[in-house]
């Protein structure tokens, strides 16, 4: 915006287009990044609103790649195709697969593999990279405020460290947990979201007539 009202340079009308996406990008994410961080303050103190509506994940995992994609990273998907629906609030959840896919562009290198399954009463979704992994020091903290594993720091060292505080927030107001994973090589973290319960038939009213 300063450089689009500077008084001593005229700007062809393709670079001002150029500056004009970027601050409406940038303003978009800002304020994406208020509201989500006012829904953690909602969650925590138990006011959070969902409006939680059947919804399939195969339909927001594409659409979490088709967002994120990158011409140097891999993102596959194994999602059998009748996993039942979930009962979410989607633009959350959206939020958690975005936070989490860019998480393994950052702390990955060239692949990211996405998965999802029947457990129990609900679905596990992970999201795995191929990096170095998180020590396991560092493990118990990365759904922590404003923590940033070294690694990430160093590739990365624009973020907030409030992703995955987040994604935690979003995953529990659902009902579901979330957790991470790290061995020698590579970082999973999962987390669970409920089934859609199923239509209960409405038992027929004997009606009686006076």
């Amino acid at each position: 915006a300063s450089t689009l009202l500077q008084e001593d340079v005229t700007w062809s009308p393709v670079d001002q287009r150029h500056f004009l996406q970027t601050i409406s990008g940038e303003a978009d994410r800002l304020a994406q990044l208020v509201n989500n961080l006012l829904d953690l303050s909602r969650q925590e103190a138990g006011l959070l609103h969902l409006n939680r509506a059947p919804a399939r994940i195969q339909d927001l995992v594409t659409q979490t790649i088709e967002r994120l994609s990158h011409p140097n990273v891999v993102i596959s998907q194994h999602i059998p195709a009748n996993l039942p629906l979930v009962n979410i609030d989607r633009a959350r959840i959206e939020v958690v697969l975005h936070n989490l896919v860019a998480n393994a562009l950052i702390y990955g290198e060239d692949e990211i593999h996405i998965s999802a399954g029947r457990q129990d009463d609900g679905i596990v979704i992970s999201v795995m990279d191929n990096g170095p992994g998180i020590t396991s020091d560092e493990l118990p903290h990365v759904f922590e405020r404003f923590y940033r594993a070294r690694h990430g720091y160093q590739q990365h060292s624009g973020g907030t460290g409030l992703g995955l505080t987040i994604c935690k927030a979003f995953v529990e107001a659902h009902g579901g947990m979330i957790w991470a994973e790290s061995g020698g090589r590579g970082t999973t973290i999962s987390f669970s979201l409920p089934l859609v319960s199923p239509v209960v038939t409405a038992m027929p009213v004997n009606t009686i007539t006076l």
